[in-house]
């Protein structure tokens, strides 16, 4: 049998170990068959939970802290020992897979397909494998597009899919190898992960032991609270403008930040997404260099500080003050004003502040120096956190990368050494296919018929 793979498949086929084969999941499968829609569905636990394209993760493995039930008595089960393949979800996560591994009473969305493997066969190497390609960004290119979401059909699924046969011994010593380096990675993610939120917190108790000191000493009268509107120039952007409405406003010298470079920029808008033409600029404003921009749309309050002059929407507001210290103290005060500030933000399909709510909140103003002395130190304390911020991101994108090589690594025959005592693939394929022919594959209401009654 020969499997001509297309141009999208990440696999080399033709450089696998000798005794490996290639099949199609219609030659190893007795079942391919996704599972029903249910409009009847609760959280409370009343029925049996029904699996969705949430509950299988990006590594491929389940998520069941949120659970949706159905009941449905005779709903097609899922067995421990079968695999579970999203055939609906967004463009980018269709296909992602899993290996079921629980006991006990289960079903599944119509948008998850059931896979249940013939005698020999392990299902945690093709559920692995599957999710593989997914990884690669192969169902991605061959799936069906929809409005808001994309599709992988069961036919599509089983008859045109290579996958990769080792030996079945083989198949076992690559998954628990597989295994065994996902739980090293997950060790060191996890460690990462619990790295970034202790910098989040000292961030938050940087900015909150500054400005907290500075409001107490307000109390105790050696400082002032002032308006933020009383400090400098407080002012909306004036563009409601997006590239793909107005291209002609679009393209010419004038840079244009969007709330989206405020956000990442750490505090100081280095870089710019866009640029305005003259006709652009004629209905926006060049905002001077060291403006404050601050966002009073869907996140609440972000801020950075302008590097050059710009332009920006009406989503941001502008702050401008002869001060550069007074601007880096309200920037360092709003910070830790942000909370507040998310709370005031009515609770409508997108969270937003007016210009009043922003103009009223009160800045403590301790004296010149303090202010000063102030802004540095949180600054020092906050480049610090960024720096091993970022080296902790660096390391998870790396930790994440190396989790697609060893897939890669496994399913090219390279992960675990062959055993010559292991009974080839072509003998486990032909087996399997005198049984195929003995009892052809279930499908459609056959299929559903023999579920609903195992």
């Amino acid at each position: 049998m020969t499997i001509e793979p297309d141009s999208f498949y990440p696999l080399d086929l033709e450089h696998l170990p000798r005794t490996w084969g290639v099949a199609y999941l219609r030659h190893l499968a007795e079942v391919v068959q996704p599972g029903f829609a249910s409009g009847d569905h609760n959280r409370e636990g009343n029925g049996i939970p029904q699996l969705r394209m949430a509950n299988i993760t990006r590594e491929g493995n389940l998520n069941l802290t949120r659970l949706e039930y159905v009941p449905h008595p005779k709903a097609t089960r899922i067995r421990k020992g079968e695999i579970l393949f999203t055939n609906t979800n967004s463009f980018d996560l269709v296909g992602k897979t899993t290996a079921f591994d629980r006991e006990g009473e289960w079903t599944l969305s119509n948008h998850m397909t059931l896979i249940r493997l013939r005698e020999g066969l392990n299902p945690g190497f093709f559920a692995r494998q599957l999710h593989y390609l997914w990884m690669r960004g192969y169902f991605r290119q061959r799936c069906t597009r929809h409005v808001n979401q994309a599709s992988f059909g069961t036919t599509t699924l089983r008859d045109t899919v290579p996958l990769v046969v080792p030996p079945l011994a083989e198949q076992r010593r690559i998954v628990e190898a597989i295994e065994a380096n996902f739980a090293r990675l997950d060790l060191g993610i996890a460690s990462l992960s619990q790295s970034m939120d202790r910098m989040l917190r000292f961030r938050e108790a940087v900015v909150h032991e500054v400005v907290g000191s500075a409001d107490a000493e307000v109390g105790l009268g050696s400082a002032r609270r002032v308006p933020l509107s009383a400090l400098g120039e407080l002012a909306r952007g004036k563009s409601r403008h997006r590239p793909r409405d107005e291209p002609r406003l679009y393209g010419g010298p004038y840079p244009f930040v969007q709330t989206g470079g405020i956000r990442s920029s750490g505090g100081w808008i280095r870089n710019h997404s866009q640029t305005y033409s003259e006709e652009g600029l004629a209905q926006s404003r060049l905002w001077p260099e060291g403006t404050l921009c601050i966002t009073i749309a869907a996140n609440i309050a972000e801020t950075g500080i302008l590097t050059f002059p710009a332009c920006f929407p009406d989503s941001v507001v502008g702050f401008v003050s002869s001060d550069p210290v007074l601007t880096r103290w309200i920037q360092v005060v709003l910070r830790e004003r942000k909370a507040t500030l998310d709370a005031a933000a009515p609770a409508t399909a997108q969270k937003n502040i007016n210009l009043k709510t922003l103009a009223r909140i009160g800045i403590p103003l301790p004296k010149t120096e303090a202010m000063k002395e102030a802004v540095d130190y949180v600054e020092r304390g906050l480049s610090l956190v960024d720096v091993t911020q970022r080296s902790a991101a660096s390391l998870m994108f790396r930790a994440q990368k190396l989790r697609e090589t060893i897939l890669r690594v496994a399913f090219s025959g390279h992960l675990v050494p062959q055993d010559p005592n292991d009974e080839p693939a072509s003998v486990l394929l032909e087996r399997i296919k005198r049984e195929r022919e003995m009892a052809p594959v279930l499908s459609g209401r056959r299929a559903k018929g023999a579920r609903a009654s195992a």
